[in-house]
């Protein structure tokens, strides 16, 4: 009898393991190439059935394999980089290093929601058990939110697909962030999924005929509310920002997806008819007289400055009778002949003047610097592309054609990270130009994905975005989420609507110290409470 108790328990053990890699498997789907919408909203019950019913040390490892197998598939995108000459091994390597330091924050949070629902749930209680599983699921969610703040943010963070990123397409559900950031839109999500699981938790319960159960599922109807509230609000902010777009001055802006092959590729073939599409396209776009044209990240052909190819854009600009907004790499000596080398973009004016100059600000680690890098300079070489970016030092805001309007650049993953949005808004920005060059996953679903996080940048501060990226998404997002057909491989050239009065929203002034700031402080309070008693505990035996 024991043998046979043991092998079931085992075998228990084993299924709910599997059940966690099924359902973060599962919730991976609702983030593009999936964007299976409705996976979020119930992607999270199995887990948080498991960590109601589990001791703090399952409830990490729970979390731990749930995130491991939600990370390894939605990511899976960094696999494209053994194409462009990445060893094979040290890519899978990359996808396994940052799939499991993303997870740990999830295994965090399994810790700290097992220790929330330990020793409290008892079948029956009357009112009290009715407070007790109606303040939980809110409790959660909020504890869900402080894991991805910290996720995004700790060590530079990485600021990808937050929860509520999975609704970039959902306008009424994402307004909610230009209060509380993609945070608040994750919190709605867990908060619902907490509602069901509680739900089916009652439910089971009466099927089993268990004494003095409860029928009433408060945390469901105080969730559904939410979520009603939310979606209600939304709608009415939707319609009035788009009465307020038909009175906005409106900004003619084109941008063009040369199609330009990765950095890596020595095909000069390709990079010419690259060029020649870069070429063909903007005279055409051109010709429907914007004000501004907008060349991805890194589109130049050679570093600046340089004489040369300056002469060139800038004749080529003032040809066309347009701007250009060119990104580029950019070599720099200082005083002590040290070279630094930035990743910036460029403003060619049609006057025969470089308008402005923005060098990148967040850089990504092991993509553009390596840490430790500028202490021991030989790890500069470990860099994909052998060198080593400077970061800059501030948003940079330009004024162009002198049409009157204020924009702000952005480059490749920046605008996955919000404080930098508000600080070029707040530093006068009414428009956000987005520059990037997905061509290193080109054919995956990384483009759709940084696409859908660049959405809550937009919506977050209540003005429009203009995304050009080669080989990824180009298209206009705007101030309420609303995404123009992708251009990729062309370009588009529209009038896009920029408010007279500047941009701005409840985020833009105070940030996550509105909600994701509180709920990390909660987050990291709980993790303190769990210490301390650990250490009580140790200390009375």
């Amino acid at each position: 009898m024991n043998g046979s108790s043991e092998t079931a328990t085992r075998l228990k053990s084993i299924a709910k393991y599997l059940l966690c890699l099924v359902a973060g498997a599962s919730l991976s789907l609702a983030f593009p190439r999936g964007s299976q919408l409705d996976a979020a909203w119930f992607g999270l019950v199995p887990l948080l059935i498991l960590l109601r019913f589990s001791k703090p040390r399952e409830g990490f490892r729970y979390g731990f394999i749930f995130g491991l197998a939600f990370w390894m598939c939605s990511i899976s995108w960094l696999m494209e980089l053994r194409n462009n000459e990445g060893p094979v091994l040290l890519v899978a390597f990359g996808l396994l290093g940052l799939s499991v330091w993303c997870s740990l924050f999830l295994g965090l949070f399994g810790l700290v929601t097992s220790f929330l629902w330990q020793g409290g749930d008892a079948p029956t209680g009357g009112w009290r058990r009715n407070w007790f599983e109606a303040w939980r699921p809110l409790a959660v969610a909020l504890l869900w939110c402080g894991a991805e703040y910290l996720r995004s943010t700790v060590f530079s963070g990485f600021a990808w697909n937050a929860l509520g990123v999975s609704q970039a397409t959902m306008l009424s559900i994402i307004q909610i962030s230009s209060v509380g950031g993609v945070y608040a839109v994750s919190f709605v999500i867990v908060l619902l999924n907490g509602g069901v699981a509680g739900s089916a938790v009652r439910i089971w319960r009466n099927v089993r005929r268990l004494p003095d159960i409860t029928k009433r599922h408060f945390d469901l109807m105080i969730a559904l509310s939410v979520v009603l509230t939310v979606f209600v609000w939304g709608g009415y902010r939707v319609k009035a920002m788009r009465a307020a777009e038909l009175r906005a001055k409106q900004v003619s802006i084109a941008a063009v997806n040369p199609d330009l092959p990765c950095i890596f590729v020595s095909n000069d073939e390709e990079w010419r008819r690259g060029y020649r599409t870069l070429s063909d396209h903007t005279k055409t776009a051109a010709m429907f007289k914007p004000d501004l044209i907008v060349w991805p990240e890194t589109v130049l052909y050679d570093n600046m400055p340089n004489e040369i190819l300056e002469a060139d854009v800038l004749g080529f600009a003032e040809q066309i009778g347009a701007p250009i907004l060119a990104g580029g790499t950019e070599l720099r000596k200082t005083a002590s002949g040290e070279e630094l080398v930035y990743n910036s973009s460029f403003l060619f004016t049609t006057n025969n003047t470089i308008g402005g100059t923005y060098r990148k600000q967040h850089l990504v680690p092991f993509g553009e610097f390596v840490p430790f890098d500028k202490t021991l300079k030989i790890l500069q070489k470990l860099a994909p592309a052998g060198v080593s970016c400077t970061p800059g030092s501030g948003p940079v805001v330009l004024d162009f054609a002198g049409v009157g309007v204020k924009a702000s650049p952005l480059i490749c993953f920046e605008d996955t990270v919000s404080d930098l949005s508000r600080a070029a808004v707040k530093a006068g920005a009414q428009l956000l130009i987005a520059q990037s060059n997905d061509a290193w996953f080109y054919g995956s679903s990384e483009a759709k994905q940084h696409h859908a996080q660049a959405v809550f940048r937009a919506v977050e501060n209540g003005v429009s975005m203009v995304r050009c990226s080669n080989r990824g998404v180009t298209a206009v997002v705007t101030a309420y989420g609303l995404s123009t057909d992708d251009a990729s491989g062309g370009f588009f050239s529209q009038q896009v609507a920029v408010p007279t009065s500047g941009g701005g929203t409840i985020y833009t002034k105070v940030g996550d110290w509105i909600f994701g700031i509180p709920c990390a402080l909660l987050f990291g309070g709980f993790l303190v409470v769990m210490g301390k008693k650990r250490w009580s505990d140790e200390r009375s035996n």
